[in-house]
Protein backbone atom coordinates (compact mmCIF):
# COMPACT_ATOMS: atom_id res chain seq x y z
CA UNK A 1 0.00 0.00 0.00
CA UNK A 2 1.17 3.51 -0.83
CA UNK A 3 0.33 6.63 1.18
CA UNK A 4 -0.44 10.24 0.38
CA UNK A 5 -0.65 13.13 2.83
CA UNK A 6 -2.82 16.13 1.95
CA UNK A 7 -2.84 19.56 3.58
CA UNK A 8 -6.01 21.46 2.65
CA UNK A 9 -6.66 25.18 3.14
CA UNK A 10 -10.00 26.70 2.18
CA UNK A 11 -12.81 28.98 3.17
CA UNK A 12 -15.02 27.13 5.66
CA UNK A 13 -17.15 24.83 3.52
CA UNK A 14 -18.66 21.84 5.27
CA UNK A 15 -19.62 20.39 1.90
CA UNK A 16 -15.95 20.40 0.87
CA UNK A 17 -15.14 17.72 3.47
CA UNK A 18 -17.89 15.52 2.04
CA UNK A 19 -16.77 16.15 -1.55
CA UNK A 20 -13.14 15.37 -0.70
CA UNK A 21 -14.15 12.12 0.99
CA UNK A 22 -16.26 11.18 -2.04
CA UNK A 23 -13.36 12.03 -4.34
CA UNK A 24 -10.92 9.93 -2.28
CA UNK A 25 -13.28 6.94 -2.39
CA UNK A 26 -13.98 7.37 -6.12
CA UNK A 27 -10.22 7.11 -6.76
CA UNK A 28 -10.10 3.83 -4.85
CA UNK A 29 -8.22 5.25 -1.88
CA UNK A 30 -9.01 5.08 1.82
CA UNK A 31 -8.78 7.68 4.59
CA UNK A 32 -6.41 6.44 7.29
CA UNK A 33 -6.50 9.64 9.34
CA UNK A 34 -8.24 12.99 8.95
CA UNK A 35 -8.33 16.22 10.95
CA UNK A 36 -10.10 19.52 10.32
CA UNK A 37 -9.74 22.80 12.12
CA UNK A 38 -11.92 25.84 11.47
CA UNK A 39 -10.45 28.86 13.29
CA UNK A 40 -12.51 31.48 11.47
CA UNK A 41 -12.33 32.68 7.89
CA UNK A 42 -10.13 29.74 6.77
CA UNK A 43 -10.43 26.01 7.38
CA UNK A 44 -7.43 23.71 7.54
CA UNK A 45 -7.53 19.97 6.95
CA UNK A 46 -5.01 17.16 7.08
CA UNK A 47 -5.53 13.77 5.47
CA UNK A 48 -3.45 10.61 5.42
CA UNK A 49 -4.67 8.41 2.58
CA UNK A 50 -3.81 4.89 1.50
CA UNK A 51 -4.19 3.01 -1.76
CA UNK A 52 -2.27 1.23 -4.47
CA UNK A 53 0.11 3.28 -6.61
CA UNK A 54 -2.39 3.56 -9.48
CA UNK A 55 -5.17 4.87 -7.23
CA UNK A 56 -2.82 7.36 -5.55
CA UNK A 57 -1.73 8.63 -8.99
CA UNK A 58 -5.39 8.96 -10.03
CA UNK A 59 -6.11 10.99 -6.91
CA UNK A 60 -3.09 13.24 -7.46
CA UNK A 61 -4.18 13.89 -11.05
CA UNK A 62 -7.66 14.96 -9.90
CA UNK A 63 -6.52 17.43 -7.25
CA UNK A 64 -6.33 20.46 -9.63
CA UNK A 65 -10.01 19.95 -10.56
CA UNK A 66 -11.05 19.93 -6.89
CA UNK A 67 -8.94 23.04 -6.24
CA UNK A 68 -10.62 24.95 -9.07
CA UNK A 69 -14.14 23.77 -8.28
CA UNK A 70 -13.99 24.66 -4.58
CA UNK A 71 -11.40 27.46 -4.59
CA UNK A 72 -9.21 25.48 -2.23
CA UNK A 73 -5.47 24.88 -1.91
CA UNK A 74 -4.40 21.23 -1.61
CA UNK A 75 -0.78 20.31 -0.98
CA UNK A 76 -0.18 16.60 -1.66
CA UNK A 77 2.91 14.64 -0.70
CA UNK A 78 3.64 10.92 -1.00
CA UNK A 79 4.80 9.57 2.34
CA UNK A 80 6.21 6.36 3.76
CA UNK A 81 4.75 5.21 7.05
CA UNK A 82 7.19 4.49 9.83
CA UNK A 83 8.48 0.98 10.28
CA UNK A 84 7.36 -0.97 13.32
CA UNK A 85 9.25 0.06 16.45
CA UNK A 86 8.81 -2.89 18.82
CA UNK A 87 11.61 -1.57 21.05
CA UNK A 88 9.72 1.64 21.85
CA UNK A 89 6.95 2.40 24.32
CA UNK A 90 4.33 5.03 23.59
CA UNK A 91 3.68 7.68 26.25
CA UNK A 92 1.47 10.75 26.21
CA UNK A 93 2.45 14.08 27.73
CA UNK A 94 -0.31 16.46 28.83
CA UNK A 95 0.52 20.07 29.65
CA UNK A 96 -1.72 22.88 30.91
CA UNK A 97 -0.53 26.37 31.77
CA UNK A 98 -1.41 30.02 31.57
CA UNK A 99 -0.74 30.88 27.95
CA UNK A 100 2.42 32.74 27.07
CA UNK A 101 4.65 32.80 23.98
CA UNK A 102 7.17 29.98 23.72
CA UNK A 103 5.60 27.18 25.75
CA UNK A 104 5.54 24.66 22.91
CA UNK A 105 8.99 25.74 21.74
CA UNK A 106 10.45 25.22 25.22
CA UNK A 107 8.85 21.79 25.60
CA UNK A 108 10.00 20.69 22.14
CA UNK A 109 13.48 22.00 22.96
CA UNK A 110 13.57 19.79 26.05
CA UNK A 111 12.28 16.74 24.18
CA UNK A 112 14.74 17.23 21.32
CA UNK A 113 17.56 16.81 23.83
CA UNK A 114 16.16 13.48 25.02
CA UNK A 115 16.20 10.07 23.31
CA UNK A 116 12.48 10.24 22.45
CA UNK A 117 10.53 10.86 19.27
CA UNK A 118 7.38 13.00 19.07
CA UNK A 119 4.80 11.13 16.98
CA UNK A 120 1.69 13.27 17.50
CA UNK A 121 1.35 16.83 18.79
CA UNK A 122 -1.83 18.76 19.52
CA UNK A 123 -1.96 22.17 21.12
CA UNK A 124 -4.46 24.96 21.48
CA UNK A 125 -5.33 27.94 23.63
CA UNK A 126 -8.74 28.35 25.25
CA UNK A 127 -10.39 30.71 27.70
CA UNK A 128 -10.61 29.40 31.27
CA UNK A 129 -14.19 28.61 32.28
CA UNK A 130 -14.40 30.82 35.35
CA UNK A 131 -11.25 32.90 35.24
CA UNK A 132 -11.42 33.78 31.52
CA UNK A 133 -7.60 33.51 31.54
CA UNK A 134 -5.96 32.21 28.34
CA UNK A 135 -4.92 28.59 28.95
CA UNK A 136 -2.49 26.57 26.80
CA UNK A 137 -3.27 22.89 26.44
CA UNK A 138 -0.76 20.58 24.80
CA UNK A 139 -0.71 16.83 24.30
CA UNK A 140 2.30 15.10 22.79
CA UNK A 141 2.58 11.39 22.07
CA UNK A 142 6.18 10.26 22.29
CA UNK A 143 7.94 7.00 21.44
CA UNK A 144 10.42 6.14 24.18
CA UNK A 145 13.11 3.49 23.60
CA UNK A 146 12.70 0.58 26.01
CA UNK A 147 16.31 1.13 27.15
CA UNK A 148 15.35 4.53 28.62
CA UNK A 149 14.57 4.34 32.33
CA UNK A 150 11.10 5.91 32.46
CA UNK A 151 11.42 7.03 36.08
CA UNK A 152 14.57 9.03 35.23
CA UNK A 153 12.98 10.56 32.13
CA UNK A 154 9.80 11.41 34.07
CA UNK A 155 11.84 13.06 36.83
CA UNK A 156 13.78 15.21 34.34
CA UNK A 157 10.62 16.13 32.43
CA UNK A 158 8.49 17.00 35.45
CA UNK A 159 11.38 19.00 36.95
CA UNK A 160 11.70 20.91 33.67
CA UNK A 161 7.96 21.65 33.65
CA UNK A 162 7.95 22.66 37.31
CA UNK A 163 10.76 25.15 36.62
CA UNK A 164 8.57 26.75 33.91
CA UNK A 165 5.37 26.57 35.99
CA UNK A 166 3.76 24.11 33.57
CA UNK A 167 1.32 21.56 34.97
CA UNK A 168 2.30 18.32 33.25
CA UNK A 169 1.72 14.59 33.34
CA UNK A 170 3.42 11.71 31.54
CA UNK A 171 1.30 8.59 31.09
CA UNK A 172 1.63 5.33 29.18
CA UNK A 173 -0.52 5.38 26.05
CA UNK A 174 -3.59 3.23 26.60
CA UNK A 175 -4.76 2.85 23.01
Amino acid sequence: MKHLALAVISKPQFKLMYELLKFVRSCGCNVIEMRWFNPGNEAIGFYLLGGNWNNIAKLEAGIPNIERKYEVTILPRRVELRDAQPDRLLYTIYIMALDRPGILEEVMGFLSGEDVEAVDINGYVFEGRYTKAPISSVSISIAVPSAVLISDFRERFIGFCDDLNLDATLEPDKS
